[in-house]
Parts: C-alpha cells; structure tokens; sequence
C-alpha cells in the first residue's frame, strides 16, 4: 500500500478527477512526487466502481480504494446487507475477508468479527477502511482462514497478525481511522490471542484461478471447503457459504452434506449469488428461499423440492389480461409449478414459464405486465422493424440477440414484446406495457 495516497492533497485531486476518463489521466504526469498517476487512476476508478455498488464506501473520505477485481468479487451493499440479515451472535469469523464488504455487515449484528484474509494488500486495506466506516470491532489477521480454524479448533493461540501493526501505520499516516487497538479488538504487536470457537463462520471462496480465470466446480474453488465441512460444522453453530449462481442446486444439496437453507439472491433481475446455510445436522428437504433485492424492498417466496416435485401443473390458459415473468431467483431455483399454485396463475405454455391472469396479482416476485397486443411472429417485421423496444424470448427458437439484429431493434423505450410459444404450440409475439 502506498500511503501517501491517504494524503488529503491527494484526496482532493482524486475527488476533483473522478469524472475524468482514467486513461486520459494516464497520459500526464502524475502532480506528487511519490504517487504515481497509475495509482491514481486505480483509486479513481475504485471510487467510482463503489459509487452504486457500495455507497457507504464512495461517500466516507479517506477510504483506500482495493483492485479492480477485489471490487468485483466483494458483496454489494444490497446483497451484503441480505447476508447479514440471516445471522446473529457472539462472534463471526470470515474466512475469506477479501476486501471487507461482507464482514461490514456482518459487525452490525456480530459483537465481533473476525476478518481473515491471505492477501497481505486486502487485509491492510481492509483493516484500515472498515474502522472509517465505523466498524469498530472487527479484528483482522492476515493469513489462511482455513488454518485459522485448524488451530482455533485445537484451541492454540493466534499469534498478532502484521496486518494489525500495518493497520496502525495507516491510522498514524495522517487519517481520521481509529487504531484498532484503540477499538479494542486487535492485539498489540507480538501478542498472541486465544480465539474462542465462533457463532458462525463465513465462507466466500475464489472462484478464480490464479491466472485470472474463472472456475466452475466447487473442487475448483481456493479454498475446496467440501473436504473441510465436517470441521467447518464442527467449529460454529451456523456457516454459511457463497457460491457462484451457476452451480446446480440438486449437486450442492448433495455435495454439501449439512444444508439446511438455501438462499438463492438476485438484484433487480439478474441472480447474483447462492447462500448454503449449513448447521450440524442436515434437513432432509432444506427450505429454499428466492430472493428478489432491491432498494426500496426484498421480494421474497419460499419453498422446498418436495413441494415442487409434487404439485399438479399449472393449469394452461391463452394470455390473459396480465402476464408475468417470473425473477431470476424463481428461474434459478425451478419453483415453475409452486409459483402459479401460490398466485393462483395459469400457464401460456407448460414449458414456457410464462403465467397469466384476469386480475392483477399484487407483489409477484418478478416482472408485471399489462397485455397490450397479439400478433403472428411475420407480422412483427412489417410493424417494428428499425424500432426501439424490449425484447425477450421464452419457449422460442430464436434468441433475444438474434431477434434483435434480425428486425434492427433498438432496445429501449416502454414498449415490450414477448417472443414465446402458446398451448397449441403456436408461436406468437405478445406486446406488453410494464406495471
């Protein structure tokens, strides 16, 4: 870390250039002697990364900004907060800190947090950017999260970790951040703590390679936590694990032996993450909760496999005054024939997970729209070709990119068309406006 970044001179220009374009501010030279205007340009391009995603980040001063991909891997505050919201105790250890967003949130309803992380870079930022944002009881140790719990479950000390000394460097370097000492929560340097088994344990595993490349299969995942579940169900009462949303489901139930609830989150309509609650003992059919995150609200429906592999199918209807889609959380975790059961919707097709309905069904976890018009799919050149609309495709042989540069459409505007597929297996356009 480069503290002469933290300086307010610095700050300032940072501050005065955060609407410049990164690459332009490359090309001149950099106005202090010690910062670099690479290092600049990362820090400008981290506050503006933070600015939607992390709000309480972008607007406390003094905030040293992580990599890039650091940022891009860290929780948002939407779905920090969410995460938080399903635990409460004593202490919580995160295994695999990063750049400190989710253990934030989680030092809101933890006495204390203990963050652990194996880069020596994201664990001296985090340690001296969570205190400024007045998180004062969250201790931090550089090191392996895994080993940590090793040794904590063997009931040896934690020796005081370098980060904890860095971290006071920083807060002597000029900044309004507390020393953590002075919080309360780390050890004065050399000095070893004996760490109490946690509440709960976080578990936010990589999902990259060391080159940069993205993996698939928990085995993959730095750390494969699967060969480690009896010791993480051992040491806490609750552990929850993030995993990337394009896992199977039916393969994490199975892998993960000691789910007892799942979680799976979107923000707006795109599903961003998976939560595996685990305890210590397993629940043969685990509830699984979708959830629909917003700024104003939390959508939530719940339900379990067994409630899916059961129901009757959706009872089939041509459209109706209003059509639904359901979120992405819904489409993810498969709840097709709990979802219309529920609201009390009919289908347009049995594989086209579209519903509809006479009247309008309040607070569907999904998109609501007001049916507007029906035509032919060789009609919709003729009437829309070169116009600004949304496109999507459910049950249709050509995808939404394709109809897109078929027609020439620009996507925008209020208007929407549906490309899907009826009952009768006939293939038609359905033309929407939004509720």
């Amino acid at each position: 870390m480069n503290l002469e970044l933290l300086n307010p001179e610095v700050q300032d220009f940072i501050n005065e250039h955060l609407e410049r374009d990164p690459v332009q501010l490359l090309l001149k030279p950099s106005p202090f002697p010690q910062v670099s205007m690479q290092e600049i340009a990362e820090q400008i391009q981290g506050k503006r990364k933070c600015r939607q995603k992390l709000p309480q980040w972008y607007r406390t001063r003094g905030i040293y900004y992580p990599p890039s991909l650091a940022l891009e891997q860290c929780s948002s505050s939407l779905t920090g907060a969410y995460k938080a919201s399903l635990c409460a105790g004593d202490t919580l250890a995160d295994l695999t800190g990063g750049a400190g967003a989710d253990s934030y949130f989680f030092s809101k309803n933890f006495r204390k947090v203990i963050h652990i992380e194996l880069s020596a870079h994201l664990s001296a930022t985090a340690a001296h950017n969570l205190p400024l944002l007045g998180a004062g009881n969250i201790r931090f140790i550089c090191g392996d999260g895994m080993e940590f719990l090793r040794k904590t479950a063997q009931g040896q000390t934690q020796p005081a970790s370098q980060t904890e000394q860095a971290a006071q460097s920083l807060s002597q370097a000029g900044q309004a951040a507390q020393p953590l000492s002075q919080a309360g929560q780390a050890a004065q340097p050399g000095q070893a703590q004996q760490e109490a088994m946690p509440d709960c344990i976080y578990l936010d595993p990589s999902r990259r390679t060391r080159n940069n490349k993205k993996v698939f299969l928990p085995s993959d995942y730095e750390p494969d936590f699967i060969p480690s579940l009896d010791l993480l169900v051992s040491a806490a009462r609750q552990v929850i694990i993030k995993t990337s949303p394009l896992i199977d489901l039916r393969f994490g139930l199975k892998a993960f032996r000691f789910v007892r609830e799942l979680h799976v989150v979107a923000v707006k309509n795109e599903c961003k993450e998976i939560l595996w609650i685990l305890g210590k003992e397993p629940l043969p059919d685990p509830l699984i909760t979708c959830a629909t995150l917003r700024e104003e609200y939390t959508n939530r429906f719940d339900f379990r496999l067994s409630m899916e592999e059961n129901a009757a199918p959706a009872p089939l209807s041509n459209p109706l005054t209003y059509l639904y889609e359901p979120g992405a959380a819904l489409l993810k975790a498969g709840a097709f024939k709990t979802l219309g059961i529920h609201f009390g919707l009919a289908k347009l097709h049995a594989n086209s997970h579209l519903y509809t309905s006479e009247d309008l069904v309040e607070q569907f976890p999904g998109r609501s729209f007001r049916l507007t018009g029906r035509m032919a799919v060789r009609e919709f050149g003729q009437r829309f070709k070169g116009k600004r609309l949304h496109i999507s495709t459910r049950n249709f042989p050509e995808s939404t990119p394709a109809l897109l540069k078929k027609y020439s459409i620009t996507e925008g505007g209020t208007g929407y068309a549906f490309f899907t597929t009826l009952q009768n297996g006939k293939r038609v356009v359905l033309l929407c406006e939004k509720i």
